[in-house]
């Protein structure tokens, strides 16, 4: 049900990367407190990781809303966030890391994250629908599509760039969901501090393709933010 309700955009313009920046700052500054406002003098949230990466985002179709985004880092002279961060136990060459990404600043606004609980039908949705009431109502089933929906995007934009691994860092709880969704992160080395206990993981492009969730949705991938403006200009 996730293609029903749901899109990711490719950030391929400045405004639409402005789009992600703003997401990223009303969760990681404003909500969480991850990163001080201070260092923001406008509503963006943005590192030097930013640029040499690219950007999607999430909207919900009935509203427009746009509730989620995460960016793919490609490697700075043989360096990646994770290296910064954790001791990993065995080190990436460079012709590997050629051909990997890191996976971070996935984040989904909590007036999305809590829709279950605030007693209103999610944007707008008829009383009478209650198979979407029921979808969206569902806090983890939520919350989980909308990060298999970023991953499915993020699948089909590294394939056609023959990138082969993904690193993240994230924290054991979150590992553990998704390796029930048989995506098999592999730890990859010790423990950090940084917000909390975070953990390196791998996984290897082919073993996220080979997803069976790719099989009853997710189909619509990604789509390019600029097509989206050339079909708001023409109409």
């Amino acid at each position: 049900m996730f293609d029903e309700f749901f899109e990711v955009f490719l950030a391929d313009t400045e405004h639409a990367r402005k789009i992600h920046f703003n997401i990223r700052y009303q969760v990681y500054c404003e909500e969480m407190g991850f990163e001080d406002k201070q260092n923001c003098p406008e509503p963006y949230e943005k590192d030097k990781w930013d640029s040499n990466a690219v950007h999607f985002i999430l909207r919900h179709r009935q509203s427009g809303a746009w509730v989620g985004a995460m960016r793919l880092i490609f490697h700075q002279n043989g360096r990646l966030p994770i290296l910064e961060h954790c001791k990993i136990h065995k080190q990436a060459n460079r012709d590997e890391l050629a051909r990997s990404v890191e996976l971070s600043r996935l984040c989904v606004l909590k007036e999305v994250r809590r829709r279950c609980t605030d007693g209103i039908p999610p944007t707008g949705l008829a009383e009478q629908d209650s198979k979407a009431v029921s979808y969206l109502f569902n806090q983890r089933r939520l919350q989980n599509s909308l990060i298999w929906g970023l991953y499915r995007a993020a699948s089909i934009y590294c394939k056609k760039r023959q990138i082969k691994t993904w690193y993240f860092l994230t924290t054991m709880a979150l590992a553990k969901i998704v390796n029930r969704e048989n995506f098999k992160f592999k730890l990859i080395g010790d423990c950090c501090r940084l917000n909390g206990d975070r953990f390196p993981f791998s996984i290897n492009l082919d073993e996220v393709l080979a997803n069976p969730l790719w099989s009853n949705d997710y189909a619509a991938g990604y789509k390019l933010y600029s097509e989206l403006d050339s079909v708001a200009l023409a109409a």
